[in-house]
């Protein structure tokens, strides 16, 4: 009886040993999605590669505008990614095809839903075919009025 309890604990032991290997983000085109106030979906492109010695580089998409991020860092399936150009940060868990977790802005104590997918470009689902062609570049005045007034523009 003995035996056949130290064997049984024997097999637990073996079969409790990960030796699985954590996933590898897929490198190409991704749309990340950051769910912002009342459930609206912010969605953005991104381009996730490895330079030559292996670290892992972002390319966030803005219009013409690209930002550069080279502090992401992995552990296991947990990712952390850092812009140079945000005060908050990106913190997931990642399979091959998809990041999901949070934006976190720790100064003022809020986060906002994230999500990514490999291999996704379109950032809008079509509804329907257009009826207007809107391209170009608009400019609007926010807050107009007021000594706050300023322009903005849309790419």
């Amino acid at each position: 009886m003995l035996k056949i309890g130290l064997f049984i604990g024997f097999m637990l032991l073996i079969s409790s040993c990960d030796n699985s290997k954590s996933p590898e983000l897929s490198e190409g085109i991704w749309l990340g999605e950051l769910e912002v106030q009342d459930s609206e979906i912010l969605p953005f492109n991104f381009q996730l590669r490895r330079n030559e010695t292996g670290k892992l580089l972002i390319d966030i998409y803005n219009a013409s505008e690209v930002i550069k991020v080279d502090e992401v860092t992995i552990k296991n399936d947990s990712i952390i990614i850092r812009t140079p150009v945000f005060e908050g940060y990106i913190a997931g868990i990642f399979t091959e095809n998809s990041i999901k977790g949070k934006f976190i802005k720790e100064s003022l104590e809020r986060t906002v839903l994230f999500k990514a997918t490999f291999g996704r470009e379109e950032r809008f689902n079509a509804l329907s075919k257009p009826q207007v062609h809107v391209s170009g570049i608009w400019e609007t005045e926010f807050s107009p009025n007021t000594e706050d007034s300023y322009l903005g523009k849309g790419i």
